[in-house]
């Protein structure tokens, strides 16, 4: 993975927006020339204690991916990790991303929150905190968890199936 990385470029197609609201870096992908209407909050690996500039580019291949797969653009929020940020900063800072899709004009049915291993578990946290406290207005949460972890993401990013795996790049579950 480590060489993949090294070697990868943002494809011609796509751009990539650094974004900084209120002290949270984000990550916007799309593809040149587009203006999505569908958008993927997409919540990265990492153990709750690597942010994108541990793993980004990993992260961003896989934004690529999605906008590839999907036609819409991608956010990747790069949210407080601990120990210097505990629990519930990543939490906070995946609905500050989510809040601001909405900012930007896109309908709660039309996001999809996404993420593998911490990321999956923190887009289930934060699809159930919307649920729960009526942030998307009534509307069902489309939830992706790579459920096959990031081993799969990786052999999906490389074109390759995993031994013994199929590969489910995201799992949806309406919440």
């Amino acid at each position: 993975m480590r060489q993949l990385n090294a070697e990868w470029t943002m494809p011609d197609g796509y751009t990539l927006e650094e974004i900084e609201v209120d002290g949270i870096a984000m990550e916007w992908v799309q593809a040149k020339g587009e203006k999505p209407d569908k958008a993927v909050l997409q919540l990265h690996g990492g153990a709750y204690n690597r942010s994108l500039a541990v793993n980004g580019t990993t992260y961003r291949r896989a934004a690529v991916k999605y906008a590839e797969i999907s036609g819409a653009g991608v956010l990747t929020v790069d949210y407080r990790v601990a120990p210097e940020h505990p629990y519930p900063a990543a939490l906070e800072d995946a609905l500050f991303a989510y809040n601001w899709l909405l900012d930007q004009g896109y309908e709660p049915e039309d996001i999809i929150v996404a993420g593998d291993s911490a990321g999956g578990g923190l887009t289930l946290a934060t699809a159930l905190y919307l649920r729960d406290h009526d942030n998307a207005g009534g509307a069902d949460h489309h939830v992706g968890v790579d459920g096959s972890g990031l081993q799969a993401l990786g052999a999906a990013l490389c074109g390759r199936r995993p031994r013994g795996q199929s590969v489910h790049f995201a799992r949806l579950w309406r919440i």
